[in-house]
């Protein structure tokens, strides 16, 4: 007959094996579950935020990284933020690039969808980034007359800006933006996507470096 001392020398060694090989295979499923739902995440959000023909990129297009980022020119917050992903693509030009999408939100003291047909239209003519360093640097008098006066310093063409302006491009560039913030429950600017995924505006170029591990 074996003892119950017998009985426990041979049980503990095989309770272990069990657990272990209990453990492994818990383990396995797990990750494997991990995994399933990254590319689930990833797959589903593929064309969540779709990057259209006359959106303003700014950078290198090779960049591996796409900041897409809703502002307004009458936006403080937007001209701040802006400033700071500027110098992160000074900084960093292999690395990064941004995709603006304009959303007119302010009114007052000027309703800033006239600036945001000027924007696209001077995308048209290769002059985006120009544009906008001006027109948020006088945020506070986006004025018919002071777009004129933008458009002139920075030498767009003044027939193929008056054709654009006077087409349904601007129009409908600024719908598709708006209806995109529509579905995305976007409800301020600055609002910025990293691989799809919302993140906070970072208030330093410090912060946004920490935020990609630089």
């Amino acid at each position: 007959m074996i003892k119950p001392r017998h009985l426990v020398v041979i049980f503990i060694p095989a309770i272990i094996l069990i657990i272990w090989i209990l453990y492994g295979f818990l383990s396995k499923n797990y990750q494997d579950a991990v995994k399933l739902k990254e590319i689930y995440d990833r797959d589903n959000s593929l064309d969540l935020i779709p990057i259209l023909p006359g959106d303003p990129l700014i950078g290198n297009p090779r960049a591996a990284t796409n900041i897409i980022v809703f502002e307004d020119f009458g936006c403080d917050g937007c001209a701040a933020q802006t400033a700071l992903l500027d110098q992160l693509l000074e900084k960093y030009p292999d690395k990064f690039n941004i995709i603006w999408k304009g959303l007119p939100v302010t009114h007052f003291p000027d309703s800033s969808e006239e600036v945001h047909s000027y924007a696209y239209c001077a995308n048209k003519q290769g002059r985006f980034s120009a544009f906008k360093d001006i027109a948020f640097a006088n945020n506070k008098n986006l004025s018919t007359e002071n777009l004129k006066i933008i458009s002139d310093t920075i030498h767009l063409d003044p027939k193929e800006l008056d054709d654009c302006l006077h087409s349904e491009f601007p129009k409908e560039k600024i719908k598709q933006v708006q209806d995109l913030a529509y579905t995305l429950n976007i409800a301020s600017v600055p609002t910025i996507f990293i691989d799809n995924k919302e993140v906070l505006p970072q208030d330093s170029l410090e912060g946004w470096e920490a935020y990609f591990e630089l």
